[in-house]
């Protein structure tokens, strides 16, 4: 009589044992690889103002280049006057924070400090508004100085959404980000008080996810 080939209990175990393994490194090395919900939030906002801002620089109605007629009169025979996308001439007065809401398509009614002002030149004049993919925006646009920038500040969730910036000890993952725009509309990631780098928002751009094996980029253009 032929025996029967059959697997033995202990065999049994062992393959369900290697299956149950092979299983959860499948499980840690999907949820590794599935992009951070946080950084695919960061870049559409980034890629909106980068969109907004471009779009802005070429509108040779609002912004003018410097040599040309319209700075011409517009500013008189001076072209030093020009600010770039924070110059205060012209008939909406060069509302970079206005300007840039109409660009985006804001869902909800803009607010905030003279906003919709486009008559008075007012030092600073900010925006709020929400857009269609949940992110709250605020909008700045500081006149004084030689030297004036714009300030579009990220909430990725939402105007009453959990929201906090980079901080190494109270906020290591933010949902909050400040993005500081020059006169030629150079985009730094910069923390709440307008000068310090976010190292966070320059990693979020260069690598797809943060741990402790990601570097910081050290890309010039982020320190200017």
């Amino acid at each position: 009589m032929k025996s029967k080939n059959a697997f033995t209990m202990a065999e049994a175990l062992i393959v369900l044992s290697v299956v149950g393994i092979l299983a959860a490194l499948s499980v840690v090395a999907v949820n590794n690889s599935k992009p951070d919900e946080n950084i695919i939030m960061f870049r559409k906002g980034y890629a909106t103002t980068a969109k907004a801002v471009q779009n802005l620089l070429n509108d040779t109605a609002l912004y003018p280049n410097a040599n040309s007629s319209v700075t011409l009169s517009r500013l008189g025979n001076s072209i030093e006057n020009k600010k770039g996308l924070t110059d205060t001439s012209g008939i909406y007065k060069n509302n970079f924070a206005y300007n840039f809401a109409l660009l985006v398509n804001p869902v909800t009614a803009l607010s905030g400090t003279n906003c919709t002002d486009t008559t008075n030149v007012a030092s600073t004049k900010t925006c709020k508004f929400t857009t269609a993919d949940g992110i709250y925006w605020e909008v700045d646009s500081t006149m004084s100085g030689t030297s004036p920038n714009a300030y579009v500040t990220m909430h990725l969730y939402g105007q009453n959404g959990a929201s906090c910036s980079y901080h190494a000890n109270i906020c290591p993952i933010p949902t909050k980000f400040k993005l500081k725009i020059d006169k030629m509309g150079s985009i730094k990631p910069v923390l709440d008080n307008g000068t310090t780098f976010d190292p966070v928002a320059a990693t979020y751009l260069y690598y797809s996810k943060i741990n402790k094996h990601s570097k910081i980029p050290r890309d010039s253009r982020w320190f200017t």
